[in-house]
Formats: structure tokens, C-alpha cells, sequence
């Protein structure tokens, strides 16, 4: 046995020996050829950089766990409506209640509240992301207190709920991370909070800009209520449940509270989704896409590389073959030339690691602001050992063709051979590795091009209003200083706000609304009903809302197509009123006029009628690419809320007004807040900034791809010249002219290019399918796109011909035909 083992360390202490002299051997040999080796590295560094960045953020948003106790377990429940379509909204406390209770396949279950507070105190009010919370929140995402302690079961009380637990930025923002911060105070809305903790560095739950946690305190009355669907439900799968076993057993709680609860609005479900997948969702089509480029791109670098170990292979056949004859094993050389191509591509993961850092930190800085998870994105061990595995596998994966042609040469045959032909089966390897490089080229080509068609048609849509010289910025009024039953009060600050603003030198208008175009955000309505007509509009809960000022439509530059805008004397006591866009005009009234008709807006607990007194042109509302929604706008003075945005449009530049216009609104309010300042051309450009940025990506390896696809064209047909320098030499010497030769050259290039592009085109056809959700005002298959990406590669691929066809014009048939 003692024997046994001895042999077997022997073995592996004689098989580590023999792969440290090919190592060498293979190291002497690449240093002969620096040009040779620097040219494949580099090659390999770009393929595998990209794939290893893309792969860490990848690995960092999608796939690596959420940092929370049994985060794979963890759901969201949701309730949605079919009037909302399109539209993921909260949950009813009371209907939370009952969830823990009858949903067998959840246990478990935390409820949060988050909302927007004003931070008042030392230095600018500023509005600072608050969540109310339940008492087992912090335990159930498994996170304790960094100092301090987190809620008693008694602080969730009305009355006793006068305690914060502030987040780690905020603490050594504020409070300078003074660890004697527990026991004083932040104000938020005009009420002190005793600091009671603060939690770990990293934890950014419900968002990472969350800064104050509350107890979630509600009344009895609020505890038991099934209408306001305002909080956010956590809970967790038992062992073996699934989310559709768990989404049945909501719906059928949904149906039974709502059998119940007659008096409500009717149509509500209840459904649970997956934490992780559901915070990843709208990022995740866009960095899977991304992926797959970057596989594209390695594995044209690999068979760019693979032509250049053919081309070298070509040149050292008689060497192999001398080694062959002093007894040499097919295997022992393929595994020389193995080890030289995993030798480089190692080499390459080195220097590809190196630009992967740099291309992860490039990600997170140029990402645009709202990409969840980015705080996670960061170069770490997994990016190194994914960057040396993509490294052994594609140096195998590059090196087999080689290695295995090298294997079978004839000794005999290679060592009586002589000039410099090689065999048309060597050439055709080469040529169908060029193939192959522009069949991968080609798709990456199309992608980019339709990304970049798509978002050129996205910023080239018509808003509906003027953005230029139009300025914009938001204030939450404080629910203690302004509360919801004063609307006197509110409708108060927006007036006099308005008023400082059109003082300041500069102004040439300015308007209050309780949404922003294409800020993100919308408010809808429910249970809308035409005069005249019995039942609720169906899809009324997708109709937007905003409460304006008479001079919004002029400043914002919005067309009033029939009838009037709003006037001062549109105020709290006089008749309701309301203007609707064309698309509501056009869904709702069915191509009759709706001016001075009736509707009425509410619920079974009391409807409010109002007139149609104008019709507006249509406004895009979240985001460019949606199409206009049906919108409704009522008087600021008669529909005032706790939003208010104001929208100044100056004469000359806007932002020059900042500081004057934020006085005079302090002047109003010392203690507001003031968020969201900015041009609406660069609110335009942010809400296109996915858009972009994916683009840009996506085009930055298309370049990659197709640079390197047109460097193996290159690179194969400057060898063919190399070897064909005899043939062309005697063609010169026939008579044949320079154009002759031009052609037999180019022509070269052009079928390889031509095959490629026919099978990239197949190709493509088949991955952009994958790209249509992201497109906007072009179709995945757009013929005009395929045929420009296919003529510009094919162009550029003649043009890297040129090169060696020059070169094959200038060869002398004399110095030719003594070539050997």
C-alpha cells in the first residue's frame, strides 16, 4: 500500500514536472514572436474583459442572493385591478392582517409604509425618504441594530410612536458619527423623533436612498381598512410552496374580503411575486442582451486567435514533424501547442482582469441614477476567478484546432516539403474561421444599429410641450403643517409660491402642477363615469390626473385644442371643472365633443361631478416611449394636494434663477423643502438615460466585434497572398495586370465576407427577437437595418483586403519564382 502511494506521488511529482517544461518551453517560444504574442493577448484581454465586467454585474444585480435572511424565500405581495392595467399597487392593512392567517403557503409577513418627510433643523430643510415600518420588520430581513436597538412592541402605538431609527449615511452625515447620537432628535414635519438606533452600513431596504425608519403606528380604524392601498407587504414561502400555490390562495382571500367588504370599489386581487426578480426586472432584459454580445465578441477574439495559431502552426510544420520523427506522440504535441495557446490565453485573463476593473467602475459611475443593486456591483473574487476559468476554457477552446491539425502532419510529407504553399484543406480551416467571425460580427452589428435607431426615434418624439428655457422643481408639503382636510391651506402655498415667482427679474411665466411630465411619476383615477351613461368606464384607473394652475398650458406650451384653460375664477366655490386630453376625448366621448359635457369622478361612497371645459393636446406622461394616456386635469384651486411642482420658464437661462426662485419660496415657508431642481431638457434627457446608456454599450462592443472580425479578414488574406506568392508571381509574368490581381485578391475577401454576412444574417434574424421589448419606433426585424449593417460590414471587410491586394500588385515575378 505504502508502495502504491509512493508510485502515485511519483506520477503526479513526474506529470506537474513535465507541464513545468512545456510551460517554459512554451514561454521561450512566444518570446521569439513578440509581435505574434502581443497581438493574440491583447486580443484575448478585450474578449475576456468584456465577458468578465459584464459577467460581475451580471453575478452582482442578478444572480447573487439579496443580502437578507432566506432572501430567496422572500415574495412581495402585490394587488392589482383591472381598471389599473399595467399597475402593481399596495395592500390594505386590513387586508394584510387576514394574509398571515389564511395564505397556508406564506409565513411570516412584515408591512412597510414608505413616504417622503421634510427634515427640518440644522442647516437647509431638506425631504428625506422615510418608512414606516411593523415591529417585525428589521428581524425579518434578518438585520440587527449597528448601534443602539431597533423597535419595542410598544412603540406601535398611536401616541408612543415618537421614535426613529436613522440610516448609517444620514448618521455620519448629520450627527457625524457621534456614537452618543441615541437620545436626541430629528424633526420630520414639524414633529421631533427620538433617535432610538441606526442601522448597518449597507442596509438600503425598501431603496437605497431610505434614511428614516418609523414604527408603523395605525389606528384601529386603519388597521382594519380594505380600501387604501398604500402599504407594501412582505412575506416568506414555507418549504416546498411555490408562488403560484401562494398567488391561488390570495386570489381567493382577495375574493372572499371583497364579498365582505361590499361598500369598496370593487375588481381588487391580491398576487405575490419574487423580492429579487421583481427589484432586477427592469434592468434584467438589457445586461442578459448585454451578455450575450460579450459572449459574441470572445468568441470572435477566439477564432481570430485560432486563425493566428493556424497561420503560426503553418510556419512551424516542420519542426512538429521533426519532432514527430524523433518519436513524439500526436498527443505530447498537441499538448505542447495546448499549453502555449492556455499559456496566452492566461496572459490575456490577466491583462483582461485588469480592464475589467477598470470597466466595472467605469459601469457603476456611468450608470444611470435608479439601476438597482449598483451598490453591489463591485470587482471582488468571483470576478478574478471567472476571468482565469473563461481563461483555461478559452484557451483550450481556441488552441484545439491547432493543436489537433498539428498532430496529424505527415513527418515524412512536411519534412520533403519546401516553398511556401499550403494545402487548400489549411486554407479553407482559415477561411471558415474569417466566416465565422463575420457571422458573430454581423448580429452585434444589427443590435447596435437597431438600439441606436430605436433611441434616436425615442429622443426625436414629440413631447407635446416646449422644453426649452423651462426650469422645474418639486416640494412635499408637510402632512402636520398642511393637513388633508385644510385644502385652503394648500391651495394657499401654491398661489402665494406662484406669486414670488413670477417677481423674480428673468421670469417669463410660471405655472404649479401636481406632476411634472416625464418625471417618472403619475397620478391615476377610479370609477370615472360619463353623464348619461350607468356603469363605470371600463380602464378609467388608467387615466392620469393633475391638478394645474390656469397658467400651466401656456407656460408648458400646451396646445388648448377646444374650448378654454383654466381661469383665476375657477376657484374652490365656483362650479367643478375639469379639461381633458385628446386621447381621453378620443377613448371616452368616441369621437363626439366633449366640451360641455358632465362626468363624474369618485367611488360608492359619493361621486363629484364635474364639466369638461376645454380639450388639450396630448402630453407625454412617464416616459417617451409610452403613448400619450388619457389624462385629466382639474383646477389647482379646487384639487389642491400635497405635491407641488412649480414650472418657470425664463427668458434667457433658467438655472441662473435657481437661487432667487428657492428664496421665495422660503419666504412662503422657511421650513420647506425643495427637491428635484433642474431644466426640463435635462429631465428629458435623464428619462432616456437606460436608453442610452444600454445603447452605448451595446455599440461599443458591436465596434469591438466587428474590429476584430475585420482584422481576421485581414489577417487570412494577407496569409493567402504570403502563400500564393508564386501563383501570382507567374500570373505577372503571363501578362496578368494590376487590376487582375487587385481582383483575385479582393475577391477573396468578398466571399468570405459574403458567406459571413448570409449566415450572420440568419444569425440575427434569429437573436434580435430578443431585443424587441427594448426597441421603440423600429421592429426587430427591420429590413432597412439589416441591409445598411450588412453593406457597411461587407464594405468595411473589402477595404481590409485592400491592404494585402496592394501589397500582391507589387510582388516581382522574377524574385517570385526563385522563392522557395
Amino acid at each position: 500500500m505504502a508502495d502504491t502511494r509512493k508510485n502515485g506521488r511519483g506520477a503526479r511529482l513526474e506529470w506537474l514536472n513535465r507541464l513545468w517544461l512545456d510551460v517554459r518551453y512554451a514561454a521561450r517560444t512566444l518570446a521569439k514572436k513578440p509581435g505574434f504574442a502581443a497581438v493574440a493577448i491583447m486580443t484575448l484581454a478585450l474578449g475576456i474583459g468584456a465577458n468578465t465586467a459584464i459577467f460581475s454585474v451580471v453575478h452582482a444585480v442578478l444572480l447573487a442572493p439579496l443580502p437578507y435572511k432566506d432572501s430567496a424565500r422572500i415574495v412581495r405581495i402585490y394587488s392589482g385591478n383591472e381598471a389599473f392595467k399595467g399597475f402593481s399597487m399596495g395592500v390594505p392593512l386590513g387586508d394584510a392582517a387576514q394574509i398571515q392567517k389564511a395564505v397556508h403557503a406564506l409565513e411570516g409577513l412584515a408591512v412597510y409604509d414608505p413616504s417622503d418627510r421634510n427634515l427640518t433643523g440644522e442647516g437647509e430643510p431638506q425631504s428625506v425618504e422615510t418608512c414606516r415600518v411593523s415591529s417585525n420588520f428589521f428581524d425579518f430581513l434578518g438585520s440587527g441594530p449597528a448601534i443602539g436597538r431597533f423597535f419595542a412592541e410598544g412603540e406601535h402605538t398611536p401616541g408612543a410612536d415618537r421614535v426613529a431609527v436613522i440610516g448609517d449615511a444620514l448618521w455620519r452625515t448629520r450627527f457625524g458619527s457621534d456614537p452618543h447620537a441615541i437620545g436626541k432628535s430629528v424633526r420630520l414635519d414639524g414633529i421631533d423623533y427620538t433617535i432610538v438606533g441606526v442601522t448597518r452600513p449597507g442596509f438600503e431596504f425598501p431603496t437605497r436612498d431610505t434614511k428614516i425608519w418609523l414604527p408603523l403606528a395605525p389606528t384601529p380604524k386603519e388597521a382594519a381598512d380594505h380600501d387604501m392601498h398604500s402599504h407594501q407587504v412582505l412575506s416568506r414561502l414555507r418549504g416546498g410552496a411555490t408562488i403560484p400555490q401562494a398567488t391561488e390562495e390570495l386570489k381567493d382571500l382577495a375574493a372572499r374580503i371583497e364579498r365582505e367588504n361590499k361598500n369598496g370599489f370593487g375588481g381588487w386581487t391580491l398576487f405575490a411575486v419574487n423580492l429579487q426578480q421583481n427589484t432586477v426586472e427592469r434592468i434584467r432584459p438589457a445586461l442578459l442582451i448585454l451578455l450575450g454580445a460579450v459572449t459574441l465578441v470572445l468568441l470572435i477574439a477566439c477564432a481570430n486567435v485560432a486563425n493566428l495559431l493556424l497561420t503560426r502552426g503553418w510556419e512551424r510544420h516542420k519542426e512538429m514533424a521533426l519532432r514527430a520523427a524523433l518519436g513524439a506522440s500526436r498527443w505530447r504535441i498537441a499538448r505542447l501547442l495546448l499549453t502555449e495557446s492556455v499559456l496566452l490565453a492566461v496572459v490575456g485573463g490577466l491583462l483582461g482582469l485588469a480592464l475589467a476593473d477598470w470597466g466595472v467602475e467605469a459601469f457603476r459611475k456611468l450608470a444611470p441614477a435608479g439601476t438597482p443593486r449598483i451598490a453591489s456591483v463591485h470587482p471582488d473574487w468571483m470576478m478574478a476567478a471567472f476571468a482565469l476559468a473563461c481563461a483555461v476554457v478559452v484557451g483550450i477552446l481556441f488552441g484545439i484546432l491547432p493543436a489537433l491539425q498539428a498532430s496529424r502532419w505527415d513527418p515524412n510529407a512536411a519534412l520533403k516539403e519546401t516553398g511556401t504553399s499550403s494545402s487548400p484543406g489549411r486554407q479553407r480551416l482559415r477561411d471558415s474561421l474569417a466566416v465565422l467571425e463575420i457571422a458573430l460580427a454581423l448580429p452585434l452589428l444589427v443590435g447596435s444599429a437597431l438600439l441606436v435607431r430605436s433611441f434616436s426615434s425615442l429622443v426625436h418624439s414629440p413631447t407635446g410641450f416646449r422644453m426649452d428655457h423651462l426650469i422645474t422643481m418639486s416640494m412635499d408639503l408637510s402632512q402636520t403643517s398642511y393637513p388633508e382636510s385644510q385644502h385652503e391651506r394648500m391651495a394657499l402655498f401654491a398661489r402665494r409660491v406662484l406669486e414670488e415667482a413670477r417677481a423674480v427679474a428673468g421670469v417669463e411665466d410660471a405655472a404649479v402642477s401636481s406632476t411634472v411630465p416625464l418625471s417618472g411619476s403619475m397620478m391615476v383615477s377610479a370609477g370615472l363615469q360619463l353623464e348619461g351613461e350607468p356603469e363605470t368606464k371600463q380602464g378609467a384607473g388608467n387615466i392620469k390626473t393633475d391638478s394645474v394652475s390656469p397658467s400651466y398650458f401656456k407656460t408648458m406650451g400646451i396646445p388648448i385644442l377646444r374650448g378654454r384653460a383654466f381661469t383665476d375664477q375657477d376657484d374652490a366655490k365656483a362650479e367643478q371643472v375639469v379639461i381633458v386630453n385628446e386621447t381621453m376625448a378620443r377613448e371616452f366621448w368616441k369621437g363626439s365633443d366633449p366640451f360641455g359635457k358632465r362626468l363624474a369622478n369618485g367611488d360608492q361612497h359619493g361621486l363629484a361631478y364635474y364639466q369638461v371645459v376645454g380639450v388639450a393636446a396630448d402630453v407625454r406622461d412617464v416616459n417617451l416611449s409610452n403613448s400619450p394616456k388619457a389624462a385629466l386635469y382639474y383646477p389647482a384651486a379646487q384639487s389642491p394636494g400635497h405635491h407641488v411642482s412649480l414650472l418657470v420658464r425664463a427668458k434667457q437661462d433658467p438655472e441662473k434663477l435657481v437661487s432667487a426662485l428657492r428664496e421665495r419660496v422660503w419666504s412662503v415657508d422657511k421650513d420647506q423643502p425643495i427637491t428635484g431642481i433642474q431644466t426640463m431638457e435635462a429631465m428629458v434627457a435623464q428619462s432616456v438615460a437606460q436608453p442610452r446608456f444600454r445603447t452605448v454599450l451595446l455599440g461599443t462592443f458591436a465596434a469591438l466585434g466587428t474590429v476584430l472580425a475585420l482584422i481576421g479578414i485581414y489577417g487570412v488574406v494577407s496569409y493567402a497572398v504570403s502563400m500564393r506568392t508564386r501563383e501570382i508571381g507567374v500570373r505577372v509574368a503571363m501578362g496578368a495586370q494590376r487590376n487582375d490581381v487587385l481582383g483575385l485578391v479582393v475577391s477573396h475577401g468578398l466571399v468570405i465576407a459574403g458567406v459571413g454576412v448570409a449566415i450572420g444574417i440568419a444569425a440575427a434574424l434569429a437573436l434580435t427577437r430578443f431585443l424587441a421589448s427594448l426597441l421603440y419606433g423600429v421592429t426587430a426585424r427591420d429590413p432597412w437595418t439589416f441591409a445598411i449593417a450588412s453593406v457597411v460590414l461587407t464594405a468595411a471587410a473589402m477595404a481590409a483586403c485592400i491592404v494585402p491586394a496592394a501589397r500582391a500588385t507589387r510582388v516581382d515575378p522574377l524574385v517570385a519564382l526563385r522563392h522557395e
